[in-house]
């Protein structure tokens, strides 16, 4: 429901308004209360970029896949990177099952939305200059390092509960 005509002239505070709203799935995105009596955009989303705000689904509430290569031990026992790109074009080559782990990292690819699009991927994966890192490696980050790697739709798009990507 389009919410932008509402008289709201006479409310002094609209804090905690929409805590509750996402339980149906229809956040306020990014936004807070302004004393302009206004809502604005007050923190960055990485799910979508924007600046802008609004009312209803947003990204975060879509199966995004990891953008990030991960590994995959082969038959043999080697170790090869994969992408949840080339998954999807390979989908006679590649198994979604390998124990979850695949799914945790392709959610949309794999068709297991409803059980891994806010979880963290389980796999090894490829950071700029061919960095290998896991979930864990950005939970146990302090508090404030782990926001500014957050804010990389990569990572967040990766590690999906740490970064809090659904909420």
């Amino acid at each position: 429901q389009d919410i932008s005509n509402w008289d709201v002239s006479s409310g002094t505070t609209f804090e905690g308004m929409f805590d509750y709203a996402y339980a149906f799935n229809q956040p306020p995105l990014y936004c807070k209360w302004q004393s302009n009596n206004a809502f604005k955009n007050t923190t960055p989303n990485p799910c979508l970029g924007s600046e802008s705000c609004g009312w209803g689904q947003s990204e975060c509430f879509k199966c995004v896949n990891s953008p990030l290569q991960f590994q995959v031990k082969t038959e043999g026992g080697s170790l090869l990177p994969y992408s949840c790109e080339f998954a999807a074009q390979n989908k006679d080559k590649f198994t979604c099952s390998n124990e979850g782990q695949v799914a945790t990292h392709c959610p949309d690819v794999c068709g297991k939305c409803s059980e891994y699009r806010c979880f963290d991927s389980e796999l090894v994966f490829f950071m700029g200059s061919g960095k290998e890192r896991e979930c864990a490696w950005l939970k146990q980050m302090e508090e404030s390092k782990r926001i500014k790697q957050c804010k990389k739709p990569k990572v967040a798009q990766t590690c999906r509960a740490t970064c809090k990507f659904c909420e």
